[in-house]
């Protein structure tokens, strides 16, 4: 059973189309990598599954209770902090909001 599913999303700036039916589904411990050209909407789609973006259209689908964290592209760490450190903080990695 899929814990997050993202079915027919689209997204655009402007006239600029980053997403036009994206779909994908992430299953329990599956992890997933992203790749694409600058500008090809991969920051958008995070920032959707993060409940920081919201689609034009389409449905986000998360298991309820699930817990999803976001670093932003270009982060500012405290350089005394460890990778686990800076992603358990509340203030920058941002939980996504309740399943849709």
């Amino acid at each position: 059973m899929a814990v997050l599913s993202l079915s027919n999303a689209h997204l655009a700036y402007g006239h600029v189309a980053l997403l036009q039916g994206a779909a994908f589904s992430l299953e329990a411990r599956e992890r997933l990598g992203l790749i694409g050209r600058n500008g090809a909407g991969k920051s958008s789609l995070l920032k959707i599954v993060a409940g920081l973006e919201q689609p034009d259209s389409g449905l986000l689908q998360l298991t309820q209770g699930l817990r999803i964290r976001y670093v932003p592209q270009e982060p500012t760490f405290d350089s005394g902090l460890s990778v686990f450190d800076i992603v358990s903080e509340k203030d920058l990695a941002t939980p996504s909001s309740n399943p849709k």
